[in-house]
């Protein structure tokens, strides 16, 4: 059974191990098969043999590839609630989870935490007057940016840091 298991021939191993009454060998198999036929088969076969501990077993081993239908449909035709019904708790807890992760990131966002976000994105512009955005035209103006040791911080190239009226290199007697 185990060189059919590690030439991935599943059905072989499960059954050369359903012979052998290897029961944890039948469980390991089909959860490494990652197949929901063969999975459901040997739930079956568990059921036609009446080992409830050994279907209870595969039901906790290969959660992640189990129907729910199937499970309930099992449980309940062959009497085995006690022994489907962790599979079911488990089930509807990581149900829950994930339908409560999911409300959370596509719940829309209330409105005063979109203005929030606004004043946020725009409050934190550093250079723009604290944060101010000044869109004016020949409203009261700043005043401009003082000479520090003779360097001109304003940015314009201004000799000197006062304007000059009028077009550069023009007189203004023209």
């Amino acid at each position: 059974a185990y060189v059919y298991r590690c030439n991935k021939k599943w059905t072989q191993s499960i059954e050369l191990s359903k012979g052998d009454r290897m029961w944890k060998d039948c469980i390991d198999t089909a959860n490494e098969s990652a197949d929901a036929d063969t999975i459901e088969k040997l739930l079956r076969f568990f059921c036609e043999t009446s080992e409830k501990e050994c279907f209870c077993a595969a039901l906790y081993t290969c959660y992640a590839h189990i129907s729910p239908d199937i499970a309930l449909e099992l449980g309940w035709i062959n009497g085995y609630h006690n022994f489907v019904m962790p599979f079911f708790i488990q089930n509807f807890k990581h149900t829950h989870q994930r339908l409560k992760a999911l409300e959370e990131k596509t719940a829309p966002k209330t409105e005063d935490s979109a203005q929030d976000e606004v004043a946020a994105t725009y409050g934190g512009l550093n250079g723009f007057n604290s944060g101010t955005l000044m869109l004016e035209n020949g409203g009261p103006m700043m005043a401009p940016p003082q000479m520090q040791n003779g360097i001109d911080m304003s940015g314009f190239g201004v000799p000197n840091g006062i304007p000059q009226q009028g077009m550069p290199g023009m007189g203004m007697g023209m």
